[in-house]
């Protein structure tokens, strides 16, 4: 390992300069920790030894996960979570480095701490472990698929895990809704229509198959960044459902510290700054209570929040991990996310402090709207107030622009008030395809789980109906 380069410059007299490069690290190439070996990796200018990385990313891998086992929220000697496990693995570089992680600290007999007396093979942590695999060929005639690959994968490498693949198309699928949830829905789909007010009816006709709704849902999407946004976001919740059919207590991703970045990043770039927080770690409570009537949250964890990409690489490297590769989308590059993280890996090469300074900055950022539901898409929580300053900034003809216009709350029929700010943003960003598909007045199915929750708004409607004044409107 050198400090640096050097290289022979001219100054002004003409004499020739030997210039020499900033050192990759700050003061020694000795480890840091055992302070006696020669480093053989720089983590932000400080060097670690091949013997003491492994303690240090184990040892960032539980800071970033125990003190959210239990349910108080609090590390303690005996980790007892409620329900079992479910991580989502989706064959990258983080997902892999997860499973491993979680194999040796929890279900190797390599970690015995007997001070805590926390190994599983006493006491058991997760008395169940599930796999989830997302298949997002669907959307993309020419990507081939990889569920097969991917469960050969699981069942070489940890066959005492169950594998679990789920199809994108299944966030269409209402047999797959009522055998997951046990949530009834109607025989007919309801369907939105992708203009400013977001409007949604019953169809009347929903032979359509779930592959189809799927791919019809997709091409209404304005946007790359719409496209690559609603993948992300459908992936996330059909982890959450899969999660709880299983009963789970914790969902876990691979998301390192570059990952999260880019996404904290991109997420308020999209609109998404109300739900920052949600993007490192969040309770998704679903309408599922146990036996003493309390509801009990799945707990969305990202264990790998302090370990960068670099890291991980390094850390599979070493351990000889097979790593499958995540699939990549068409027309990644030309979207908000794609052209963020080309940024931010851009920077970190220069300032290898970018990313932990991003995420730091991020975790104390606290929105001061209030809390008044949770969004029909993606789950997340909805800021209050959003219709009313949206409509008093918004201009969508000359003919319109009257004060009571701006004021004029939208129609009894739309999906506006259902969902975040981020939602609205990606389904009515403009652009020409958003013109075209306005004007030819197509109607999308929406997800399942949207779909129950307009159920049991009519279903309530239906039920109070004889208790409301007729205004003239409905």
């Amino acid at each position: 390992m050198s400090c640096g380069t050097a290289a022979e410059i001219q100054n002004a007299q003409g004499e020739s300069v030997l210039m020499t490069k900033k050192p990759k690290y700050d003061r020694s190439n000795v480890c840091v920790k055992c302070k006696e070996n020669t480093g053989n990796i720089v983590i932000r200018h400080v060097v670690y030894c091949k013997s003491c990385f492994d303690p240090f990313v184990k040892h960032r891998f539980k800071k970033g996960l125990e003190p959210f086992i239990n349910i108080s929220g609090q590390k303690k000697a005996v980790l007892k979570p409620w329900g079992n496990l479910t991580i989502g693995f989706s064959g990258g570089l983080g997902s892999t480095v997860l499973l491993d992680l979680i194999t040796r600290c929890y279900y190797s007999s390599e970690e015995v701490d007997e001070k805590k007396g926390n190994n599983p093979r006493n006491d058991g942590i997760w008395k169940k472990v599930t796999v989830c695999y997302v298949e997002v060929s669907e959307v993309y005639s020419k990507m081939p698929g990889r569920t097969a690959e991917v469960r050969q994968f699981i069942q070489d490498s940890y066959p005492t895990f169950e594998f679990v693949p789920v199809r994108l198309s299944n966030a269409f699928d209402k047999r797959w809704w009522e055998r997951i949830s046990g949530g009834p829905l109607t025989k007919s789909d309801f369907a939105m229509r992708l203009d400013p007010d977001l409007a949604f009816k019953l169809l009347d006709d929903s032979s359509s198959t779930p592959l189809e709704s799927l791919q019809a849902y997709f091409r209404s999407l304005p946007t790359q960044t719409a496209v690559h946004s609603s993948i992300q976001t459908l992936i996330r919740v059909l982890l959450l459902h899969i999660a709880r059919s299983k009963n789970s207590s914790h969902l876990l991703l691979g998301t390192s510290l570059t990952s999260l970045a880019i996404s904290l990043i991109s997420g308020i770039s999209q609109g998404g700054g109300y739900n920052i927080r949600e993007e490192a770690q969040e309770d998704w409570t679903p309408s599922l209570t146990s036996g003493d009537g309390k509801e009990r949250a799945v707990r969305l964890v990202r264990p790998l929040r302090d370990v960068g990409v670099k890291e991980c690489g390094t850390y599979a490297w070493w351990r000889g991990l097979k790593v499958l590769g995540k699939a990549k989308w068409p027309g990644g590059r030309q979207s908000i996310g794609g052209l963020t993280k080309e940024f931010i890996l851009g920077l970190e090469k220069g300032y290898p402090s970018t990313v932990s300074t991003i995420t730091r900055t991020c975790a104390k950022l606290v929105s001061k709207d209030e809390l008044v539901g949770i969004c029909s898409i993606c789950q997340r929580p909805v800021q209050g107030g959003l219709d009313t300053w949206k409509s008093q900034i918004s201009i969508r003809s000359l003919a319109e622009v009257t004060p009571a216009r701006l004021a004029q709350d939208p129609p009894s029929n739309s999906l506006i008030s259902l969902l975040c700010y981020s939602c609205q943003g990606t389904l009515t960003s403009r652009s020409s395809k958003t013109i075209s598909t306005a004007e030819s007045e197509v109607m999308v199915t929406l997800p399942v789980w949207t779909q129950a929750k307009l159920v049991d708004r009519e279903r309530m409607k239906g039920e109070i109906q004889d208790f409301l004044i007729d205004g003239g409107n409905e």
